[in-house]
């Protein structure tokens, strides 16, 4: 049977524990028995990580040979996902936390006629498959519906989304970063897939944000979409992040809708208030010319526009996060001259002075 956590995840479910105390909870929050979390906590301290690796009972004789439960979850992935190939199958069962080569996957698929889409399609309309499929259940995040009550930093929300071709500009796509909280939004346009870096804004945007007003993010929620998934798993950024500023990360389907309600609601009103607004006006000319209008938009979002519902009613996204940053005791003094300007605008309502 295939464990449920990688080595890497018993380790940010340990991290949890330890940051808040509470062994009860954390085991409660993420399905783990207190017998399997002393476990662990015993392994990591003798050995570090590699003591949370789980360690095969003797040495595989085949590199490639793929055993029954991985080669269940492949088939469940191909019955949901027919037009994926190993590539993007190996990303998807990743993001679980399930470690399979691309070989390993295509043998699986060559060994059940899978290996071209058209038998994959096929295969995915067999209704004995489709009765297969895997239905997740959002009762393991149901601490994390109330994130609108927390605070700045206590779930922070992404996605990336194809916006379309756009005449004199071509290809556009979008990252969103959404805290739950605050609904201070980031977002960033690429010109194509291969260029998308996630980790590198969310570096130069959010970690730098967190250390000026010293904010943390405990948790981080990405919209599990297939033909996203590598962009956020590609080289060891997303791991090496978590760690180092101590944050769970989770990929979950946009099915989860009561979690993404806000992020959606805030991807539509983009939608309509931005991009169709500035293409009827024609004033896509070039990518750096939607970035810039893009810019003075988001700025207009984040420190004039006020929150409707909730606990912050009222407030602007900025005014959430800055009272935040001065419960924590963040020196604004030392905040950059153009930011204190924006601030002191939003603070006498005037969205035209910088």
């Amino acid at each position: 049977m295939v464990e449920k956590f990688s080595a890497y995840t018993k380790f940010m479910i340990i991290k949890h524990a330890m940051m808040h105390k509470d062994v009860t909870l954390t085991c409660a929050l993420y399905g783990v028995s207190r017998t399997s979390f002393y476990k662990w906590l015993k392994a990591y301290r003798t050995s570090g990580m590699d003591g949370l690796e789980q360690a095969p009972s003797k040495p595989p004789k085949m590199p490639n040979k793929v055993g029954k439960a991985i080669e269940k979850e492949i088939l469940f992935h191909v019955a949901e996902f027919p037009e994926d190939g190993p590539k993007r199958i190996y990303y998807a069962l990743k993001s679980e936390g399930i470690h399979i080569g691309e070989t390993g996957i295509f043998n699986v698929l060559k060994r059940h006629d899978l290996t071209k889409r058209k038998d994959r399609m096929e295969y995915a309309k067999d209704p004995r498959h489709k009765s297969k499929k895997r239905k997740s259940s959002p009762s393991s995040y149901a601490h994390l519906l109330d994130a609108r009550e927390k605070y700045p930093g206590y779930l922070l929300l992404q996605r990336i989304d194809y916006i379309g071709n756009f005449d004199g500009v071509g290809r556009i796509y979008q990252h969103i970063l959404f805290d739950a909280a605050s609904r201070w939004a980031f977002v960033k346009l690429y010109g194509s897939k291969t260029e998308i870096e996630v980790w590198h804004y969310f570096e130069q945007k959010l970690v730098y944000l967190m250390k000026t007003f010293k904010l943390s993010i405990d948790t981080i929620i990405t919209e599990k979409d297939t033909a996203y998934t590598p962009q956020y798993l590609k080289g060891r950024k997303l791991e090496q992040l978590t760690t180092q500023y101590g944050m769970m990360h989770h990929f979950i389907p946009d099915a989860h809708d009561e979690l993404f309600f806000d992020l959606n609601q805030y991807y539509d009103e983009l939608m309509n208030a931005f991009y169709e607004k500035q293409v009827a006006l024609g004033h896509f000319n070039s990518l750096t010319s939607v970035e810039r209008l893009l810019q003075g938009h988001l700025r207009q979002y984040n420190f004039f526009t006020r929150i409707k519902d909730g606990p912050y009613k009222g407030l602007t996204p900025a005014k959430v996060v800055l009272n935040k940053a001065v419960e924590n005791h963040a020196d604004l003094e030392t905040l950059p001259l153009w930011l204190l300007a924006i601030i002191d605008a939003s603070n006498k309502g005037d969205p035209h002075e910088d």
